[in-house]
C-alpha cells in the first residue's frame, strides 16, 4: 500500500491546499498525518480508524453547512423575462444591476437546493418554498403563479361603476422582498415543512407538509 500516493490522491481530489487542511478531513492531527507518511504503511486496524474518523467529520461539517443564507429581505426588481410573458424576481441585466446579475448567478445553478421565501410590503412572510433542482427557475415559477388562497379587494377603474371586488392575485402583484438559503439537500424536505407548520397562519401555503413519513410507521 503506497500511503503517501493514496494521501496525495485525496488531497487533490477533494482540492485541498496543503497537508493541514487534509488532516481536518480526515480527523487526524497534523502530528499523526506526518507519521503516516514517515512509515508509509497502515496496519488494517489504522485504515479502519481512518475511514470511521473521515465519515464522523464530514457528518459534522455536513450540519455546520447544512443552512447557507444566500440572500436575505431582498428588494424585488420586477422585470419581464426575454420572451416576455412571465416576470422575473431582479434584473439578470449585467450592466444596469450588476449586484442583482451577481445574485441571479448564485441562484441559477444546474443543482441548488434550498428554501425561499416572499414577504409582502410589510415585510411579512406570505409564501414558503423549496426546491431540489435549481432556485433561480423554482423562485421566478412561484412568483408568477396564481394564488387562489391569496385574495384582496380591488376596483376596476375602466368601467363607469366602480363597485369593490375581492379578486384572487397572482404573487408578483403582492410580494416586496425575497429571502433564499441555500440547504443540504437530504434536509430541504423537512425544513421547509419545519417553517410551514410554525407558521401556518401567516402563510398562504395551501398544503401543510408532513415531517413524519406514516407510511413507514
Amino acid at each position: 500500500m503506497d500511503v503517501n500516493k493514496i494521501l496525495d490522491d485525496i488531497k487533490n481530489k477533494l482540492k485541498l491546499e496543503n497537508d493541514l487542511e487534509l488532516a481536518k478531513t480526515l480527523g487526524i492531527t497534523s502530528k499523526t498525518l506526518k507519521s503516516y507518511r514517515l512509515k508509509d504503511t497502515l496496519t488494517d486496524l489504522q485504515v479502519s480508524q481512518l475511514v470511521i474518523k473521515t465519515l464522523k467529520v464530514n457528518e459534522e461539517n455536513k450540519y455546520d453547512y447544512a443552512i447557507q443564507p444566500i440572500v436575505e429581505f431582498y428588494p424585488i426588481n420586477k422585470t419581464k423575462s426575454l420572451r416576455g410573458r412571465d416576470l422575473k424576481i431582479i434584473s439578470s441585466d449585467r450592466d444596469k444591476f450588476p449586484h442583482e446579475y451577481e445574485l441571479k448567478c448564485k441562484l441559477d445553478k444546474s443543482y441548488s437546493s434550498g428554501l425561499y421565501s416572499f414577504y409582502n410590503s410589510q415585510g411579512r412572510i406570505i409564501y414558503v418554498g423549496k426546491t431540489k433542482d435549481n432556485l433561480w427557475k423554482e423562485i421566478n415559477h412561484a412568483f408568477n403563479r396564481f394564488r387562489e388562497p391569496q385574495k384582496i379587494y380591488s376596483v376596476d377603474h375602466t368601467k363607469k361603476k366602480k363597485p369593490i371586488k375581492e379578486r384572487c392575485v397572482y404573487l408578483h402583484e403582492v410580494a416586496h422582498y425575497f429571502s433564499v438559503y441555500e440547504t443540504e439537500y437530504s434536509l430541504t424536505d423537512k425544513l421547509e415543512a419545519l417553517i410551514i407548520r410554525t407558521i401556518p397562519n401567516d402563510i398562504t401555503n395551501t398544503r401543510i407538509e408532513p415531517l413524519i413519513d406514516y407510511w413507514k410507521i
